[in-house]
């Protein structure tokens, strides 16, 4: 009855203020566009892409609430009362939350797989009813404080690896940006040279931003060798310095000549790019590690994962996710399609990647039905490519609230109990993900360098 009570009570609250939040939102985007009435238009792709990623923050948050409240809320409700610690009841309920936005997620994954167009109809349900689907995704997240905590203590290992692939996947869109970021800047500086201004504003743009990046990332490097690699930390000092070598490999890698010749593309804008994040990366891994590695006269972790560091993690997570997902869906709908291994495009322009050109907003001149749906001929992105990002990006979420920690379960006290207590589990194993992580994608990098050059008769895009 407790479990019943507490549950459902903060469910309700929860259902009626995200309802709320929905409806204000979608009365928001449809004003936003309406108000502006003969001038503007928005298109639906792009509205309904908002109003996904309004629902992810808005549940991340409710999320983050819940990781420093619940023990005050749920601390009579059956299922959490088996923690034996005050984290632990945090942790459970975050992992619930996200639990739910991720299942919400892989539904609409599976659900829309194969979804082409907007005549399909499947796609009303991915663009409208949105009431209906934030109660829907309430449910579930209500639902999910009815499962055992056995679940979760084996489900956290599924979201440990989830989040580690979203980490690949966050650094290979980054990897594609950096080179689009750099590619767009080049051009800028052959057009000013060939209007023959005299201004080298892009240039001096570009070398700046390329050494802001740089002095960032080095100086973060001796901020970690400080806190994170003092003498008895070899594990943390040997993470550091690999991350800095490979970083002056590729760094010298991407302007020698023979690259370049290759790969003309390539410069320092984007090994800065790479290097400032994998850097960030590092700076993760060992915020996650356990307090103490070395008994109690030395820790390698000093700052124990505190309240500003926690606030600090979660709120770059999250524009990581979002910027991720976002990214993914306008610049590489082509390219989700080969993950997926369709083959074929979904672009209603028919080529292999979206046109980024396109804009996001239409003047209106022609019928104002065909300039708000700009799915009739096809989508614009890839639907479940789309869901499976968000989907990643929960469990992404979930790590980042709760520090990385898994939970680990003791033998019930006595025979009638179904499950025996829950304690967090804080140990290598984030560390080594985020860690393994960064290094794969590097490697796919410096793989982007040199393939040109070590395989000269394919064509690389």
């Amino acid at each position: 009855m407790g479990l019943c009570l507490g549950t459902m009570g903060a469910g309700a609250g929860a259902s009626l203020l995200t309802t709320c939040a929905c409806g204000a939102a979608s009365c928001c985007v449809s004003m936003t566009c309406n108000l502006c009435g003969k001038s503007f238009t928005c298109q639906k792709s792009a509205a309904t892409r908002g109003m996904y990623v309004f629902q992810f923050i808005l549940i991340s948050v409710i999320a983050y609430i819940f990781s420093y409240w619940a023990h005050d809320w749920f601390k009579d409700v059956p299922v959490l009362k088996q923690c034996d610690e005050m984290q632990c009841y945090g942790n459970l309920s975050v992992y619930r939350i996200t639990f739910g936005l991720a299942v919400y997620h892989l539904f609409f994954a599976i659900f829309l797989i194969g979804a082409k167009t907007s005549n399909d109809w499947r796609a009303g349900l991915q663009d409208g009813w949105w009431p209906i689907k934030f109660l829907c995704l309430i449910g579930i997240i209500v639902g999910s404080f009815f499962i055992p905590n056995n679940f979760f203590v084996g489900y956290g290992w599924v979201m440990v690896i989830g989040a580690g692939i979203f980490i690949i996947v966050q650094l290979v869109l980054l990897i594609e940006f950096a080179y689009s970021w750099n590619e767009g800047w080049l051009r800028k500086m052959e057009d000013e040279e060939i209007e023959g201004s005299g201004s080298n504003t892009w240039y001096y743009l570009l070398l700046s931003v390329t050494f802001l990046m740089i002095a960032g990332a080095i100086s973060l490097t001796g901020v970690m060798y400080k806190f994170f690699a003092p003498n008895g930390c070899g594990l943390n000092a040997f993470f550091i310095t690999i991350n800095l070598i490979v970083a002056i490999i590729y760094c010298v890698l991407c302007v020698v000549p023979k690259i370049r010749e290759g790969r003309p593309s390539s410069g320092l804008l984007q090994s800065s790019v790479i290097f400032l994040y994998a850097t960030y990366l590092v700076w993760s891994a060992l915020m996650s590690e356990p307090n103490s590695m070395l008994g109690d006269e030395k820790q390698c972790n000093p700052f124990s994962y505190t309240n500003g560091s926690k606030a600090f993690s979660v709120v770059m997570g999250a524009a990581f996710t979002i910027i991720s997902v976002v990214w993914a869906t306008i610049r590489t709908a082509g390219s989700s399609e080969n993950l997926l291994g369709t083959g074929e495009s979904t672009s209603s322009s028919g080529g292999g990647d979206i046109d980024v050109e396109k804009p996001l907003i239409n003047t209106v001149g022609d019928d104002d039905d065909d300039a708000m749906d700009d799915e009739k001929q096809g989508t614009t992105y890839n639907y479940t490519f789309f869901h499976l990002c968000f989907c990643l990006g929960a469990m992404y979420i979930c790590m980042l609230l709760t520090n990385w920690m898994t939970f680990r379960s003791q033998e019930p006290t006595n025979s009638t109990s179904d499950d025996g207590a829950i304690s967090v589990d804080s140990g290598m194993a984030s560390t080594w993900i985020k860690i393994v992580s960064g290094w794969i994608t590097i490697i796919l990098y410096l793989w982007s360098l040199v393939a040109p050059v070590l395989l000269p008769d394919r064509e690389w895009n």
